[in-house]
């Protein structure tokens, strides 16, 4: 070692043995600390835990149930604005309207409630009619969050249900300013103007956002098909096969268009129907009958579905189709057992 090295190792070596070891913190501090930490992640957890269970015994008809467990959430976790959105939920399904009215009057003495909890309340408000409630639950959203276009999208739909159209579109025509890139709000303002009769503001309305000609039924299907590839606004798609089947109600691809997009938006009753239309006018078509199937599996109807699936299954000549098609009959077979 060189003297320079030496001379420069010894100030660090006695400046090292000068200092006192640090001790380790006790384990239950430590403990302590960690719980601290995780607190709020485990609360939100719990709180999202009990939120799913309410919204399914409240989707079984399970009440008494989906009450007892929003109000655990209140009692337990103190999460107003969630709980009593739960509530409002479960008194709207049982047309408690003087229990929901005072839920949502509560809920509107809160403070920092988001976005998504002021449209529950009033959705359940608007469910058992108390319109002017749910268009005061809104004002207080729109004062709260002034740039959101959402909040007037969904003022629009009260109005709507409230039988004035004219304030509807006025007000959906505010949600497009504030949300140019959102083609769901410019699809029902072009529904509301054609409901009322403006069909050229309607087609141009359409237009935009489709991206294609909406008196074009070919271009239409081309359009969805383009979107069904990556589905982003179900609302979009879902129009854009409408509109197809209003240009050309008899013809079985806008029909088995129209089919998809009620099962992919959650409403595969509705879809079976149109999808028994396109196979009676098409019954070699094997796309439309696995479009069938999969609605009537969705829709509970798993009889049918594994009926359908069979026909299917008989037509096909693609190895991994053939292999997806009996994953999806072993399913309805065990949840039959």
């Amino acid at each position: 070692m060189t003297l320079r090295a030496a001379a420069f190792l010894l100030p660090l070596t006695l400046l090292r043995a000068q200092q006192v070891p640090s001790k380790s913190p006790p384990d239950d501090e430590v403990t302590a600390y960690l719980n601290e930490r995780r607190a709020p992640a485990i609360r939100a957890v719990a709180i999202q835990d009990l939120d799913t269970s309410g919204v399914v015994a409240l989707g079984q008809g399970k009440y008494g149930e989906a009450e007892g467990i929003y109000l655990k959430m209140l009692d337990d976790y103190l999460e107003e604005s969630r709980g009593i959105a739960g509530l409002a939920r479960v008194y709207a399904a049982q047309g408690r309207k003087d229990d929901l009215i005072r839920t949502v009057r509560i809920a509107l003495t809160l403070k920092h409630v988001a976005p998504d909890i002021y449209f529950t309340l009033a959705d359940a408000a608007q469910q058992v009619n108390e319109y002017d409630l749910a268009l005061a639950t809104l004002a207080k959203a729109r004062q709260e969050y002034p740039a959101r276009g959402d909040v007037s999208f969904h003022i629009a739909a009260v109005y709507r249900a409230k039988g004035d159209p004219d304030t509807a579109i006025a007000t959906l025509r505010k949600a497009v300013v504030l949300m140019p890139g959102s083609p769901g709000v410019m699809v029902a303002l072009a529904d509301d103007l054609a409901e009322e009769g403006r069909s050229q503001e309607a087609t141009a309305a359409y237009a935009s956002a489709f991206g294609v000609d909406p008196n074009d039924e070919a271009a239409l299907l081309k359009r969805f098909a383009e979107l069904a590839i990556r589905p982003r606004d179900l609302t979009v798609l879902e129009a854009c096969a409408r509109r197809a089947v209003q240009l050309a109600p008899d013809d079985a691809a806008a029909l088995d268009a129209l089919g998809q997009a009620y099962t992919w938006n959650g409403k595969p009753k509705a879809a079976v129907p149109l999808l028994d239309a396109a196979i009676a006018k098409a019954p070699d078509n094997n796309a439309y009958r696995y479009n069938l199937a999969l609605a009537l599996m969705q829709a509970g109807a798993t009889d049918r579905a594994s009926q359908e699936f069979e026909t299917v299954l008989k037509m096909t000549s693609s190895g991994s189709e053939e292999e997806r098609i009996r994953q999806l009959l072993s399913i309805l077979t065990n949840g039959r057992k």
